[in-house]
């Protein structure tokens, strides 16, 4: 089987010891990202995201060669099948550019590293501010044009399921997403209230 970069990285870090939860952790990444990252369905982390997990777990220098090598073939990969350009997708590709880690661009800031990761897969856990978005492309250095072509898809996205539920205050959005745990206990609660939801209405229905 051809070996992928999720396969291998999901090797490394249980080599050590490490679950995807704790890898996660200390690379300032969202759990969600890293899970779907190793089943193939997200990027690979950018170089810089390696570096942090290279000095966090230390790394040999063929390991963490190898999975930039991996990384950059599945950034060709991702690239060919040509998906839209969301916000997510050309924030990462800014943050590239810029040679920033999530936790440098986090830092600067002064939010988490898993709010940058999760913004970057277009998961918001609340509305998102302008000024915050011109904060996040003023950190960047990006021109104008840039600018405007970094925020274009939140222009065009409506977002009213924000307008319908009650909004958590920020620094328990940034508790959760320090602690993804309970963020996934808490999804998992609603999937179920959901499915028990529709279960009683087709029986009502009936």
């Amino acid at each position: 089987m051809e070996e992928t970069f999720g396969s291998r990285f999901k090797e490394i870090i249980e080599k050590r010891g490490y679950t995807t939860h704790q890898a996660a952790l200390r690379m300032h990444l969202s759990v969600p990202y890293l899970n779907q990252m190793e089943a193939g369905a997200q990027m690979p982390p950018t170089k810089e995201d390696i570096d942090v997990l290279a000095n966090e777990i230390t790394l040999s220098a063929r390991e963490r060669m190898l999975l930039i090598s991996l990384a950059a073939a599945e950034k060709e990969k991702f690239a060919e099948e040509g998906a839209e350009q969301t916000f997510g997708k050309r924030l990462r590709a800014y943050r590239e550019e810029n040679g920033m880690s999530t936790l440098q661009l986090s830092k600067k800031m002064g939010i988490t590293g898993a709010i940058i990761s999760n913004m970057e897969m277009d998961r918001f856990y609340g509305p998102v501010l302008e000024k915050d978005l011109y904060a996040l492309a003023k950190e960047m250095g990006l021109s104008e044009e840039e600018k405007e072509e970094l925020l274009e898809p939140l222009i065009r996205r409506t977002q009213p399921e924000y307008e319908k539920r009650k909004m958590l205050p920020v620094w328990v959005e940034d508790y959760l997403l320090d602690h993804p745990e309970i963020l996934e206990k808490l999804e998992e609660h609603i999937r179920v209230e959901r499915r028990a939801a529709r279960e009683k209405e087709r029986d009502i229905s009936k």
